[in-house]
């Protein structure tokens, strides 16, 4: 399998950057921010890091960009990614934001949520903290990967099961609050999963502010631009959440960060694939053979109904004629 992968940022209506973002792959190492760049294309493994800095807790920026350098210092071999390395990693990363909280007399509620996945040939493995997402687009459809762990969700959740009136849980003070995130005091909740990859297969990781326009409309502008750049997609995007913002939210809307991922078929597997009398497996799972070969199989069997087609109108000509 090969990978693009590209990102960008906007900043919405906020008086800075509070997202960050990661990519680190076997050719280029770990790249951070890389905003301005031109897609990357690149073979497995590949690791893609988000986070979002909650802005309320102060140093945001500071916070997402120490969550997304550390944890991919700590998961030191993306070769091999398990539930258990990637827990260690988001572990270790939460004790290195609570030192430096300590160090530098950073407030308590300073700290990010956390997407991160790791692209292993045909499957995707990733770890969720927070309300940051990652949304995959298969056959034009979109894709919810990842749980949220956000309040409001948690009270719907409730009402729904019968737990809570659902006036009570919409009218909740603070829905739009985390209810996990790494603030360097341990980790709440975490979600660990792995989830197969196939060609053509399109992947976003986003802060929480792509939520300014809704998922159906974000389904329809990525099957749009599905033939553009990446760049070109990603700008439509991001200008939809921007000029929706405006509108909404009085131009007060949140920073956006969205990476996009394409999933491809590999040049090794195209070969394979194109290679004579290689079986090819249809929908049904039935083995298509080499159309040379069944020619070959059907040949006598033509020749032989040929021959008793000429052999019975000979003998018609010879027949004797019988008067009526």
């Amino acid at each position: 399998m090969r990978f693009e992968v590209c990102g960008r940022q906007s900043q919405g209506g906020r008086e800075y950057q509070e997202d960050s973002w990661l990519i680190s792959t076997p050719d280029t190492g770990a790249v951070l921010n890389d905003n301005e760049g031109a897609p990357r294309e690149t073979g497995t493994p590949l690791l893609v890091v988000l986070s979002d800095g909650i802005g309320s807790g102060g140093h945001g920026d500071v916070a997402s960009q120490l969550i997304v350098t550390s944890f991919r210092n700590h998961l030191k071999d993306t070769r091999s990614v398990s539930a258990e390395s990637l827990h260690a990693a988001i572990t270790r990363t939460d004790k290195d934001l609570g030192r430096l909280k300590k160090d530098k007399g950073y407030g308590r509620s300073m700290g990010g949520t956390l997407v991160a996945g790791c692209f292993d040939g045909h499957s995707l493995t990733f770890l969720s903290v927070g309300d940051s997402h990652l949304f995959r687009f298969r056959d034009d459809e979109i894709h919810y990967m990842n749980e949220k762990h956000r309040f409001g969700s948690e009270q719907d959740e409730l009402a729904g099961l019968g737990r809570k009136t659902w006036p009570d849980a919409l009218r909740q003070y603070g829905r739009s609050s985390i209810t996990s995130a790494v603030i360097g005091s341990g980790i709440e909740v975490c979600q660990i999963a792995t989830r197969d990859v196939r060609p053509g297969d399109l992947y976003i990781f986003a802060s929480d502010g792509v939520d300014t326009i809704d998922g159906e409309l974000l389904r329809r502008l990525v099957s749009s631009f599905r033939g553009a750049s990446q760049p070109e997609a990603l700008d439509a995007l991001l200008k939809a959440v921007d000029e929706t913002g405006k509108i909404t939210e009085g131009g007060e809307h949140d920073n956006t960060t969205l990476v996009m991922v394409r999933c491809e078929t590999s040049a090794a597997e195209s070969r394979e694939n194109r290679s004579p009398g290689s079986a090819l497996t249809e929908q049904t799972g039935a083995p298509v053979t080499d159309n040379r070969a069944a020619w070959a199989f059907r040949l006598p069997g033509f020749a032989l109904l040929v021959a008793v087609i000429l052999f019975a109108l000979l003998s018609l000509s010879f027949w004797p004629s019988i008067p009526l």
